[in-house]
């Protein structure tokens, strides 16, 4: 159970970091250096402390009125750190791992649970990928209907998660649970 779990999370650590750290996708929107030195400015100015924020503001007047405060935009979530964050930082790597390690530990109890209906690696396989599908699509796709992020990122975001799925999965059904 534990050298199952510890490679499927190796193996979606891995998968992070190709995805992420070599760049094989680039889901963000980008802005001039000019704008961005602007723009980081004026959210240390206006934003008071850490938090996740959301404009139009639903506290920041009459809820009567934020409806149309919404439709003439902009619209925008912020999530602001104002100290910054290092992308050195090895407990950031650890926190990473560890949270990869649940993900395998919990998949592998799933497989556990399911050992009678799922008796062969392929089985056991799909299992892991449709489990993965389903959060990935409920997660990143709900973000797109009802946070208006943007589809084309949503399906950067989904695509990453199935595959860290799969990836997991592939390690988890040849290394069957117990």
């Amino acid at each position: 159970f534990l050298l199952s779990s510890l490679l499927a999370a190796l193996a979606m650590f891995v998968w992070g970091f190709l995805f992420w750290g070599v760049g094989l996708a680039d889901p963000f929107s980008h802005v001039s250096p000019e704008a961005e030195t602007s723009m980081r400015k004026e959210l240390k100015k206006q934003l008071p402390q850490d938090g996740l924020y959301m404009l139009p503001d639903p506290a920041a007047g009459p809820m009567d009125t934020y409806g149309a405060r919404m439709q003439a935009g902009p619209f925008a979530q912020v999530h602001y750190h104002s100290g910054g964050v290092s992308m050195a930082d090895p407990g950031v790597m650890i926190k990473g791992f560890l949270h990869m390690l649940l993900i395998a530990a919990l998949l592998n109890i799933v497989l556990s649970w399911t050992a009678p209906s799922t008796p062969t690696p392929g089985s056991r396989f799909r299992l892991v990928i449709a489990v993965g599908a389903i959060g990935a699509i409920f997660v990143h796709f709900g973000n797109a209907i009802w946070w208006h992020h943007s589809v084309r990122v949503s399906s950067i975001f989904a695509l990453y998660d199935i595959v860290s799925f799969a990836l997991a999965g592939a390690v988890l059904a040849w290394m069957k649970p117990r």
